[in-house]
């Protein structure tokens, strides 16, 4: 029921909703907004990947260990950053020969080229040592770097027995095995790279010392944490 107009006594007209035409200056804007809204989310937040194929890790690979072509494999990966081609072994490049790993690589990683080295340093000694597994941290691996050090055997009888620390921040190159399980090694062989001068006089008087106390004294195998 319509009511009346109290000045007039008729009932003012019904005001009726109409909808928007598709020439509605209101509505073409609504779309356009919505239509740049859309286009520049895409812009933004769109997948711009591109696919490649990366070397991946096999398995596990040591800092200092040599690469190889049997260590990796190649594998189909999408990559949105344009500069991965410069990061990244992409598209058929390989390994050179020579590469080793400069960091521990964990299998299944993509291989950047920051984490391989190449070249060999020929100017480096492996001096093998004898050392009873008490004597070296479970957390040593090939590529740790360690201090060695000795305890001499007349040093054992001291009231105040002190060792000796006969090589500093050396690279853990090769450790040998534990043994079994039935028959567990007592000590294992680590091989440590020592470094040498021009014309290799230095690096001989290293090795002679640490050598002759090493064969009549205890070795100990120290790491400051993860370097």
């Amino acid at each position: 029921m319509s009511r009346e107009n109290p000045l007039t006594g008729a009932a003012p007209p019904a005001r009726r909703l109409h909808p928007l035409g598709l020439r509605d200056p209101r509505l073409l804007a609504g779309a356009v907004v919505m239509a740049l809204s859309v286009l520049v989310g895409a812009l933004l937040f769109g997948d711009h990947a591109e696919a490649h194929t990366a070397l991946v890790l096999r398995h596990r690979v040591h800092a200092g260990e040599a690469l190889r072509a049997t260590d990796v494999r190649a594998a189909r990966v999408e990559l949105t950053d344009s500069r991965s081609s410069a990061r990244y072994f992409l598209d058929g490049v390989g390994l050179t020969a020579g590469a080793s790993a400069a960091r521990e690589l964990a299998a299944g990683e993509l291989l950047p080229r920051s984490a391989v080295t190449t070249g060999t340093d020929t100017s480096l000694a492996e001096l093998p040592l004898s050392v009873a597994v008490d004597d070296l941290p479970t957390t040593v691996d090939v590529g740790s770097t360690v201090d060695v050090w000795v305890l001499p055997q007349a040093a054992r009888s001291e009231a105040d027995p002190r060792a000796e620390l006969v090589l500093e921040d050396v690279r853990v190159l090769h450790l040998g095995g534990g043994g079994g399980a039935l028959a567990p090694a007592s000590t294992r062989q680590v091989i440590v790279g020592v470094a040498g001068d021009e014309h290799g006089d230095e690096q001989d008087e290293t090795l002679g010392k640490v050598l002759g106390r090493a064969a009549s004294g205890r070795v100990l195998i120290t790491r400051r944490g993860a370097r």
